[in-house]
């Protein structure tokens, strides 16, 4: 424990180094920083211009300084205690085909505590980002589809490591082997006789053989009417039916701040169809349970109706604003 202590330290001061231009740049910007620089600036410039004034100005216009350096340098010290946040991106993959994998759930864990698990968009891709107290702690990312082998991997803390694609190895499947002389159902061939059962069996036929008067006219099958393929198509309804609906890219709040509500509306459903099941997910920036909420509105046949807000980003390195997609997925059911 005390020999990592001073590696973490070497650590976080190195990257506390890299970011005191930042720091300084956001202290400025609250309004606190703001008041504080301000008498900085104004008593610091009276300190010099009234330096010939009695002692007990001097001594109250420096006490008003020296309180703006304080709290100048308590917010300094508020804004760098502050996590630092990286931007991963990375994309899923077939690992045969190369095709992207929409909708495989990515979970990220740090510190033990996994988080909501985000979902891949359409062309398989997927971002988060990982704020660590720590500079030198590592997280872990899953990703889990129903088809292919889960996938795990280490996220390091160095910044400049990124996912990349990433290939998932479907999963295989049982399929029976067949011994020689089975049939294989699923071929459609019926199975190949012996040639000497073959011969035996056009012997006893050619013994067995009626004579010429004996046989019968065979007669021809009677029609029946069928109707035509557009009439038994137009009526035979499928049991279920899937709606999809996405709200396109949508920002973010500001920092701290949450955007306004999003929703994505899903209209009446068909004729003889009721709501069976809904989903609603978010893809990009945030998830839905890490800061950003989303609540069903409506369900029934009239309408579905989900909304969404989202939170912006106060960590180190990212930006104060970022996109999120909501996508919405009803399950209808024939009545």
């Amino acid at each position: 424990m005390l020999k990592e202590s001073p590696i973490i330290l070497l650590a976080q001061l190195e990257s506390l180094s890299k970011s005191i231009p930042e720091i300084i740049k956001q202290a400025s910007q609250s309004q606190l920083g703001i008041l504080a620089l301000l008498i900085i600036v104004l008593f610091g410039l009276a300190f010099y211009f009234f330096r010939g004034a009695a002692v007990g100005w001097r001594v109250l216009i420096f006490l008003i300084f020296f309180c703006g350096v304080g709290v100048y340098a308590w917010e300094i010290n508020r804004v760098a205690g502050r996590p630092v946040s990286v931007h991963y991106i990375g994309r899923v993959l077939d690992k045969l085909t190369s095709a992207p994998l929409p909708e495989s759930k990515v979970t990220v864990t740090l510190r033990n505590n996994p988080e909501p698990p985000r979902q891949t968009d359409s062309d398989g891709q997927f971002s988060f980002w990982i704020s660590r107290s720590d500079p030198t702690q590592d997280a872990t990312v899953r990703i889990d589809h129903e088809k292919y082998e889960p996938y795990r991997r280490i996220v390091p803390s160095d910044t400049s490591t990124q996912l990349g694609d990433i290939p998932l190895t479907l999963i295989a499947q049982n399929v029976p082997v067949v011994q020689p002389g089975e049939v294989v159902a699923s071929s459609g061939q019926l199975p190949a006789v012996p040639p000497q059962a073959s011969a035996a069996a056009k012997v006893a036929v050619q013994l067995k053989r009626p004579p010429l008067g004996v046989i019968e006219k065979v007669q021809r099958p009677i029609k029946v009417a069928r109707s035509p393929a557009s009439m038994t198509a137009s009526t035979a309804e499928p049991p279920t039916k899937i709606v999809e609906a996405s709200s396109g890219p949508k920002l973010s709040g500001s920092g701290k701040d949450w955007s306004d509500w999003y929703q994505v509306r899903i209209g009446a459903s068909a004729a003889g169809y009721s709501v069976e099941e809904t989903e609603f997910w978010l893809s990009g920036d945030r998830t839905c349970g890490a800061w950003a909420e989303c609540k069903e509105l409506t369900k029934d046949e009239t309408q579905v109706v989900w909304q969404f807000r989202l939170q912006g980003h106060d960590e180190w390195g990212a930006p104060r604003q970022a996109n999120s997609e909501g996508h919405l997925r009803v399950l209808y059911k024939l009545k």
